[in-house]
């Protein structure tokens, strides 16, 4: 009999939150039994065993720890799957995925969390519409997994425990449970004492801490991209405002991330289109179509970047773009949407409908994405 019972033993019992007497009770044996369990001086009698699995509603292999091993390596192997997902964009495909497997690896932190992240990315970030009752429920669920995640993790994994508190901060706002989500975010580290700011000051290795320097500045990156979105969605701007607030964003992307700024093609994109819109709005035409044209350039070398591609400028020369690792929001490609929003846009303004240079940019879109689906 493996001697990781009685850790095993331990660990489920702290999990439940449950005192050696508490168990003993449960069990109906004495706390010293369970006590000389824990520390492997005896082990529990072999009919007790499917007790202590039930109670624990865990298989006799893993309460034995003669599973831990494959249950990792089946973990390790519906992650894979997952991330395959995600680069795909097949969003309710990984919902699905996580939900069943969930079922056969209830206790699993990582699925948790990742069900947790998955909901939240699809119900409130890709945006899809959705009523009321739905939009309530889906926060509620998002909730419930960061704190079983989190309940199972034990601290073990700092990842892992960082991802639920920012979901629970972001899903606490949804719902209007804004004190809940203050006591979290006021728990948790300020910028300047993150640990990827602190890491580079302590270490010796000088190729370490450029990479992490770098890897820094894509995450600054990242963070004001976020930022400016939601300034620009949720605050009362002018159109004028929100245009200088596209145009800063770009200006800014293209200085930091060089002439080849790799899957931030993909952003740039969409910020570009949001330039579109506004200089619609304002009825400068010409100056419209300037921006679609360049959206369409951003879009053509986002879908043809290459695989391990790198950035132009020395100070990320260290950084290196895996295309499998991005993950999309969705399964359309960005000339999908682009021919939406060109729609929208003679919708919107039939200024365009016979526009010889709005034709073209929709003409060349067509035939990229005829070209892309004709080479998968």
């Amino acid at each position: 009999m493996n001697i990781a019972i009685g850790e095993n033993i331990k660990k489920m019992r702290t999990v439940q939150g449950l005192t050696q007497e508490q168990l003993a009770q449960a069990l109906e044996v004495s706390p010293q039994a369970v006590s000389r369990w824990e520390i492997g001086s005896t082990y529990p009698d072999i009919e007790l065993l499917p007790v202590i699995a039930g109670f624990f509603d865990v298989s006799l292999d893993e309460l034995m720890g003669t599973d831990l091993q494959k249950k990792e390596e089946e973990i390790n192997k519906i992650y894979k799957e997952l991330t395959k997902l995600k680069n795909q964009g097949k969003n309710e495909e990984q919902i699905q995925l996580l939900r069943e497997k969930i079922k056969e690896y209830p206790n699993s932190a990582l699925l948790l969390s990742e069900l947790a992240g998955s909901l939240f990315s699809y119900y409130f970030q890709s945006g899809i519409d959705l009523s009321k009752e739905d939009f309530r429920k889906y926060a509620e669920e998002s909730v419930e997994l960061c704190k079983r995640a989190m309940k199972y993790n034990k601290g073990e994994d700092v990842w892992i425990d960082n991802l639920c508190r920012q979901l629970l901060v972001f899903n606490y706002a949804n719902l209007d449970r804004y004190d809940e989500a203050m006591k979290i975010a006021e728990s948790m580290p300020d910028i300047c004492s993150c640990s990827d700011l602190l890491r580079p000051r302590a270490t010796k290795d000088r190729e370490e801490i450029i990479k992490q320097r770098q890897a820094n500045i894509i995450n600054f990156i990242d963070l004001l991209n976020d930022q400016m979105w939601y300034m620009d969605s949720r605050e009362d701007y002018s159109v004028n405002q929100k245009l200088e607030l596209k145009q800063m964003m770009e200006r800014v992307m293209l200085e930091v991330l060089g002439e080849n700024p790799c899957f931030y093609n993909e952003r740039l994109f969409y910020i570009k289109i949001g330039i579109t819109w506004e200089l619609i709005k304002l009825k400068r035409y010409d100056e419209a179509l300037d921006a679609l044209e360049k959206a369409f350039e951003y879009a053509v070398s986002y879908e043809e970047r290459a695989d391990n591609g790198k950035y132009s400028v020395f100070w990320l020369d260290k950084i290196v773009v895996i295309r499998d690792f991005d993950s999309k929001f969705s399964e359309d490609t960005l000339y999908n949407n682009m021919l939406k929003q060109m729609t929208n846009m003679v919708s919107h303004d039939n200024y365009y409908e016979t526009n010889e240079r709005f034709k073209a940019v929709r003409e060349k879109t067509v035939e990229k994405l005829e070209q892309l689906k004709a080479e998968k």
